[in-house]
């Protein structure tokens, strides 16, 4: 119960309690917390300025002119814009009514050009507000009420306002009540380059409603789109791709839904346009499975193919979260908000670094908690919006601890699987877990498993038994950190961690990849033989396999039935050595 108590009392305090507050043995005040330092809180009440008011949306804008960054937190009667350049003492510069002068619980906020564009959703004849950020500077009574400085009235309510400030287009998306043809509340485009004087400018509609969305000049390989205007789009069950170069001659690229579809939410591209980050915000409560974000290999646009999926240990409602450098900010409502390592998605590979957890009453799966994040300031302080517990300045504050991921070692003819960790750090337990349909599970000591909790895990049984099984390690430290190791949602690491590691490299040739109905394998000039042949799922489950008769120089696969996906294909040869090659099905 004192956990709660402490909780209750800081919702009825303000921010200088607990301002400039590090994240030591596992929380920050009544916080707990991971390699995330706490600077500030204000509270609903300090921000709306009244009783009954929660948040949802928040943005973020610097005024280039001053170097002062701002928060712009949503509200569900307006906005409020808080100075937080001394990030453990924000001010409260002023508000922005709703436009109608009616409540909503969904308020969205983007900026371009130093004005804000603010959308509300269920709230008729809001349409969109356009808020000069300058006028910040000038505030001499704080907190001031503001009014519009220009209005757009082409939607009579939007769920979300996403700008491409590359271009200075808005895409208003989930609207009702849009006018000039848009009425499926798709993307409904308007031309901000002069933003106080916001025009209608196309429209996208071909896959129906929008939840949310990114919009770029894309940068990434695929040279049919380069330097075209993309939006990268969460439409309820698919990830929808659109070519919005011509605003009044949109275009469907593709759309692609995926295993337990149940509410497209959101999603956010990686910095170099390969990889496409994505949530489901409904999976967790309909499905009833654990938090789950999803890897979207984009290199393709007209062929996106899901190459892995991430699932926490936990198995709360995730929401917004955005790509910086290689790092995922996710709001995860009542578990808080939770920094994923991108480094190497490329490799089907995400761990978990870092969390706040602004909600530490409770870890349903509900409503409650953070809604969204902004991490793009120059300065690192990163601002987070709770619906309940208002908004948090916040400083990631992370280290890497593990120095070498789980590799593979024979000592004595036993198979050990080892972790190291810094030797700067003192480890209080180690965890060894397997991935259970990508799902983590807790090892412990028996026939199979020795040193589940230790850095070397050995393996007692035969070592074909394993196969198809992945395996990491979570490692608690005594001051609170806790670290994870990667792993992949495929079995490639243990089929790379389940050998020898010589360098034999047999010369095959796997084509064509990707492939559409058959695949052909073909070993030359080697003095090897080829001798089977197996191929795995997402799920680590085998979907093919073949013993190669002796001489066969070609295998041939028929491929057509299986569904569009990354494989991974284990090839064994007569020497004992195995080698392994991903496959990507169109």
């Amino acid at each position: 119960m004192t956990k709660f108590y402490l909780f209750v009392i800081l919702l009825f305090t303000g921010s200088s309690l607990f301002s400039q507050t590090p994240c030591e043995n596992g929380s920050a005040g009544a916080y707990p917390c991971n390699q995330i330092d706490f600077y500030a809180r204000l509270s609903n009440a300090q921000l709306s300025g009244g009783p009954n008011v929660d948040l949802n949306d928040i943005w973020g804008w610097t005024d280039l002119e001053t170097n002062k960054e701002y928060a712009l937190v949503g509200l569900t009667n307006g906005v409020v814009f808080v100075d937080i350049s001394t990030p453990d003492n924000p001010q409260i510069i002023g508000r922005l009514p709703s436009h109608t002068g009616n409540s909503s619980p969904w308020r969205d906020i983007k900026v371009y050009d130093n004005h804000a564009f603010i959308v509300a959703d269920q709230n008729s004849g809001h349409g969109m507000q356009v808020f000069d950020l300058t006028r910040l500077r000038d505030v001499t009574n704080a907190p001031e009420t503001f009014t519009n400085d220009a209005h757009y009235n082409g939607v009579g309510s939007a769920h979300n306002v996403v700008i491409n400030e590359a271009s200075g287009f808005a895409y208003i998306v989930g609207a009702r009540g849009a006018g000039n043809g848009c009425g499926a509340g798709g993307l409904h485009i308007v031309d901000i380059n002069n933003p106080k004087n916001p025009v209608f400018a196309g429209c996208f509609d071909a896959d129906g409603y929008t939840h949310d969305a990114q919009c770029v000049i894309y940068e990434g390989p695929d040279t049919n789109y380069q330097g075209k205007e993309v939006c990268f789009n969460a439409n309820e069950n698919t990830i929808t791709i659109a070519d919005v170069t011509e605003k009044t001659a949109t275009s469907l690229i593709s759309k692609q839904s995926y295993p337990q579809a149940v509410y497209a939410h959101q999603g956010w591209l990686t910095e170099d346009h390969q990889y496409f980050i994505s949530n489901d915000e409904l999976d967790e409560r309909n499905a009833g499975i654990q938090t789950r974000t999803l890897i979207w290999d984009v290199r393709d646009l007209e062929n996106p193919q899901l190459i892995t999926q991430y699932y926490s240990e936990r198995q709360t409602i995730d929401h917004n979260l955005y790509v910086k450098d290689n790092y995922i900010y996710q709001s995860n409502y009542e578990s808080g908000l939770i920094i994923l390592d991108a480094a190497k998605i490329a490799e089907g590979n995400m761990r978990e670094l870092a969390f706040f957890d602004t909600y530490p009453s409770s870890n349903n799966i509900s409503f409650n908690g953070t809604w969204s994040n902004y991490p793009f300031f120059e300065s690192g302080i990163l601002i987070v919006s709770d619906i309940n517990n208002g908004l948090f300045i916040l400083s990631p504050n992370i280290e890497e601890i593990i120095i070498q991921q789980p590799q593979f070692d024979v000592a004595n003819g036993t198979e050990i699987l080892e972790v190291r960790v810094d030797p700067t750090y003192q480890v209080s337990e180690y965890q060894w877990q397997t991935l259970n349909e990508l799902v983590p599970v807790n090892l412990q000591n028996n026939s199979r498993y020795e040193g589940t909790d230790t850095d070397k895990l050995t393996l007692n049984a035969d070592i074909s038994t394993y196969e198809g099984q992945v395996f990491r390690c979570k490692v608690l430290l005594n001051d609170g950190k806790i670290a994870y190791t990667y792993f992949s949602g495929t079995p490639e690491d243990l089929v790379i961690i389940l050998s020898t590691q010589q360098e034999w490299e047999p010369k095959v040739n796997v084509y064509p990849n990707p492939v559409s109905d058959r695949l052909f394998i073909h070993l030359a000039d080697s003095p090897e033989q080829l001798k089977r042949v197996e191929v795995y799922n997402l799920q680590g489950k085998k979907v093919y396999e073949e013993t190669v008769a002796e001489e066969q120089q070609t295998v041939e696969i028929a491929t057509e039935s299986w569904p569009a996906n990354m494989y991974l294909m284990r090839l064994s040869y007569g020497n004992g050595f195995t080698s392994q090659v991903k496959v990507l099905k169109k």
